[in-house]
């Protein structure tokens, strides 16, 4: 009896003892696909470990290998996993750990309550930054803000704390203190475009358009090998000012710097031609863009407008009828030809275009309005009726609409 429970104790230790070896030896085999950069792999080892025997370390490896596959959810999962079998309080490394992956998976209350509790046993500039973090993504503008001046008493140079207080203020809508701060990004940074963009995009917001202007214009200046970024937004902002020469003149730069232009390139160049009346080159942006993207609709569209703006009717229409035939559930090439057919006294056309934009989710003011009225011209007297009840449905108040119904309503009692 004695010898069998020796051997029993025997097997056992045995037993443990290879256990403790597949453990250990997947261990090691997760740490080395880590260190090769293999992270699946090294989840794979730790995971297959840890149904062996759960240990605190190495849910932490598994936390980091996770993270760097961006399983920011699973990392998280991993380091509570860490911080419960640990016997002793967690560390306020681990507790970095667990609240850095906490807020990459948008965990946003949790991390802050993490920070928090890390900020009030170690109260360094590492932790007030990510306390700030937290407070932005939680939208307490004012306690981001208090941490971040905080922290800029004493590094007022923080080229990661200035650029948070500057999304602070911008993200709270406060958009001269964001322009203040990037003014502060660009003088310490002169040659980092982003800062110039970004100001930029603030200034626009804030309608201040000379500045911004002048701030895409420096950026485009000083780094020609990152300009095409500085270079469209300004032709983007000329051409919301109506300033079309400059925009075109940005456009067709950026389509002569690169190797392989865009098509969106090409049709803003052709939009911008088109807005003043340079039809020639207007229309050779838009060819080019049939050539690239044959099924592109709003390159044959514009084709279309451009012929109705040379009283070219038929070539006009043929356009538009191209355009559907290239995407019949757009309601553009519908509206033009309906257009195109009221300017040219056909109103039984223009109805049944009008009818169809309108079918397609068209629901303006203006082509309701110019719907009934076509029916009403073309004597559709019965169908106009129709077509001005569902818009008041949708306008019951408006004025125009109201006074077509009153006009309508003549013609009926007159016929």
């Amino acid at each position: 009896m004695k010898m069998n429970k020796i051997k029993c104790i025997f097997v056992l230790v045995i037993w443990l003892s290879v256990l403790s070896i597949a453990l250990a030896n997947d261990i090691n085999s997760g740490n080395a696909a880590f260190d090769r950069g293999d992270f699946a792999e090294a989840v794979r080892y730790y995971e297959r470990g840890l149904t062996d025997k759960k240990s605190a370390n190495v849910y932490i490896s598994l936390g980091h290998a996770q993270e760097r596959l961006g399983q920011w959810n699973k990392a998280v999962e991993a380091y509570i996993s860490a911080i419960k079998i640990q016997k002793t309080d967690p560390s306020n490394e681990l507790l970095k750990l667990l609240g850095r992956a906490q807020y990459m998976a948008g965990f946003f209350e949790n991390s802050l309550d993490t920070f928090q509790k890390i900020y009030i046993a170690d109260r360094n500039s590492e932790n007030e930054l990510w306390l700030a973090r937290c407070f932005i993504q939680t939208q307490q503008w004012a306690r981001g803000q208090d941490i971040l001046l905080r922290y800029l008493d004493k590094e007022p140079q923080s080229t990661e704390a200035l650029e948070l207080l500057a999304y602070l203020f911008a993200q709270s809508n406060r958009i001269d203190e964001a322009v203040g701060v990037h003014m502060e990004l660009v003088k310490n940074h002169p040659v980092r475009i982003q800062y110039l963009l970004t100001l930029a995009k603030i200034q626009t917001a804030a309608k201040h358009y000379g500045q911004a202007i002048d701030t895409l214009e420096f950026a485009a200046l000083i780094n020609p090998n990152q300009t095409r970024e500085a270079i469209r937004l300004l032709a983007d902002l000329y051409a919301e000012r109506e300033m079309y020469y400059q925009a075109a003149a940005c456009y067709q730069r950026i389509i002569l710097s690169s190797d392989s232009p865009l098509v969106e390139d090409y049709y803003r160049l052709g939009y911008t031609y088109f807005q003043i009346g340079e039809f020639p080159s207007a229309i050779q942006a838009f060819e080019k863009i049939r050539q690239i993207a044959p099924s592109n609709t709003k390159a044959t569209l514009y084709l279309g407008h451009i012929a109705a703006k040379k009283d070219e009717t038929e070539t006009a229409r043929q356009y538009y009828l191209d355009a559907i035939k290239l995407n019949k559930d757009s309601k553009e090439p519908y509206l033009a030809l309906a257009e195109l057919d009221l300017k040219n006294d056909k109103y039984d056309e223009a109805a049944k275009y009008f009818s169809k934009a309108i079918t397609l989710g068209e629901n303006s003011i203006a082509v309701y309005y110019n719907n009934v009225l076509v029916l009403m011209l073309s004597g559709q007297l019965d169908m106009a009726k129709a077509a001005i009840k569902e818009a008041l449905k949708q306008y019951p108040a408006n004025e125009q609409l109201n006074n077509l119904l009153e006009q309508l309503i003549k013609t009926t009692i007159a016929n």
